[in-house]
């Protein structure tokens, strides 16, 4: 992964469990983002395993966009936001999947079908809404009056926003690309 915005460390360690983990740890102040270049087929699916350390720290993995003045937006993602609700990001939507626990590792999946542009999400292999509208491979933005392209999978912290300051962490693995 290629390092997208600032933060703390990224690396790999150790699980409390003995499980080599890659960790992205994030500042009060600062996101951790790391990426790779993907160029996602018309129908295209990601699969990553996530778990997330602390219970007031959110984080995310799935597509991102440059965005002016700002560091990263989302596009197709699913967030752990820092109330412990757990949401996925298309387009012009949030849908909502619960609540997350910190210390619990979750496998997500986002099977996308690019010609009718939705997309269906597991988790934990069990599959909650089918023909979620997501993003495009590529938009417009009306809000940054600026085209967008789906050429970045990322996953982070998002300890920025966290009402207790301090490091967050996300362990991230097995991330798998279909075709």
């Amino acid at each position: 992964m290629a390092n997208f915005v600032w933060g703390v460390s990224a690396n790999i360690a150790l699980l409390p469990s003995g499980k080599k983990s890659f960790l992205l740890t994030g500042r009060n102040d600062f996101s951790r983002v790391e990426v790779i270049p993907v160029q996602p087929a018309e129908v295209f699916a990601y699969e990553s395993q996530i778990h997330i350390a602390q219970g007031d720290q959110g984080d995310f993995v799935g597509f991102l966009v440059d965005r002016p003045e700002r560091s990263v937006g989302y596009a197709n993602v699913f967030l752990f936001s820092n109330n412990a609700t757990f949401r996925f990001h298309g387009r012009d939507c949030f849908q909502d999947l619960g609540t997350w626990s910190a210390g619990t590792y979750y496998t997500l999946r986002l099977d996308m079908d690019f010609s009718d542009n939705t997309g269906t999400i597991s988790v934990n292999g069990e599959v909650k809404p089918e023909k979620v509208p997501i993003h495009p491979r590529s938009f417009y933005s009306k809000e940054f009056h600026m085209n967008f392209s789906l050429d970045k999978f990322g996953a982070g912290t998002q300890n920025n926003f966290s009402k207790n300051g301090g490091e967050g962490s996300i362990y991230i693995d097995q991330i798998k690309f279909f075709q």
